[in-house]
């Protein structure tokens, strides 16, 4: 009598666990997950605007543009949002005439962005699980800066850091380190279940002027007459190869 009386208990037991276990997930609203880690890499090509005090002095004659090799890690922890970090070396070509003399300016900027990505359409249609939209922060060291000037019948070259000619701007009005917003929208069109090819649209604005002629003694002033002050904001895109490196059950998220 015992016995049955035992395992009467414990089928209703195991019943009633199972019955809440089920009830409990319903009215949480559990569903499972994907955590996705990505790696990938890929070049871009920007056009730089300069923001600032020289904006509008002889701008028909001022090229600016970089081209970037980035290298990153994307963690997919939600199937609508993802973090990202990685670094970027971007070749920086700035060109502009300054009297007499052509001027080109040639830089080695590194970036290390933290970005965050939200693929709104992913939990709607998985043909768009990975469009996204995102917002991020990176630093900036600005870790070669050089120069060259020539003239009919004179050139100067040089660090621009420490310029042996007055036909650049001091080196003082230099920062070296900078931090930045970036705003972007991107795609990757998977090509099978482990590589994707993805293209992305970016915008990026550093707050910190990357010259500054306020900070020399005496102030420097530009070609436009105005002490020199001025930004970098790009605008461009990226063309990259994506890894999927594993594709794990997520742990129960509410």
């Amino acid at each position: 009598m015992l016995k049955k009386f035992l395992i009467i208990f414990s089928f209703v037991l195991y019943t009633a666990v199972h019955s809440f276990g089920q009830a409990f997930a319903s009215s949480m609203s559990i569903t499972a997950e994907e955590k996705r880690y990505f790696f990938q890499f890929g070049t871009g090509i920007y056009y730089k605007f300069d923001i600032g005090s020289e904006f509008f002095a002889n701008s028909s004659n001022r090229v600016f543009f970089y081209v970037s090799l980035f290298f990153e890690a994307d963690f997919r922890f939600l199937k609508n949002f993802s973090i990202s970090t990685g670094i970027s070396f971007d070749y920086n070509l700035e060109y502009y005439i300054n009297g007499d003399y052509d001027i080109y300016k040639n830089s080695l900027l590194i970036d290390v962005p933290i970005n965050f990505k939200f693929y709104p359409l992913a939990k709607k249609d998985d043909r768009f699980d990975s469009f996204y939209l995102g917002a991020g922060l990176f630093f900036r060291a600005w870790a070669v800066n050089t120069y060259a000037a020539y003239s009919d019948d004179k050139t100067y070259y040089g660090n621009a850091y420490e310029p042996e000619s007055d036909v650049v701007a001091p080196g003082d009005c230099f920062i070296p380190v900078n931090v930045g917003l970036s705003l972007f929208l991107g795609n990757v069109l998977t090509l099978n279940q482990q590589t994707g090819l993805g293209i992305e649209l970016s915008l990026k604005y550093a707050f910190i002027p990357y010259e500054n002629g306020y900070i020399t003694n005496p102030n420097y002033h530009g070609t436009s007459g105005n002490t020199l002050l001025s930004f970098w904001g790009d605008i461009g895109m990226r063309f990259f190869v994506r890894f999927l490196l594993n594709n794990k059950a997520m742990e129960y998220s509410y």
